[in-house]
């Protein structure tokens, strides 16, 4: 029972995280995603892209920036 209670808060917080990722999309000028509003999944983590250490360095920088670290 717990099992399928947790499924079901699960599945309705799918929808939910879809509408309010799309509604922020739309409203702003970022891309957004369930993950950024999901109580219970975790964002995607990205590699690091070891090939080009400068782009990754300079990808790093921007997501900084856009967070509001200095």
């Amino acid at each position: 029972m717990v099992a399928a209670a947790k499924a079901k808060q699960i599945a309705a917080w799918d929808h939910t995280a879809d509408m309010m990722a799309l509604m922020a999309s739309i409203h702003t000028s970022n891309q957004y995603s369930r993950s950024n509003f999901h109580p219970y999944r975790e964002a995607p983590v990205q590699v690091a892209n070891l090939d080009d250490p400068g782009a990754e360095y300079d990808r790093l920088i921007a997501e900084q920036e856009k967070r509001g670290i200095k």
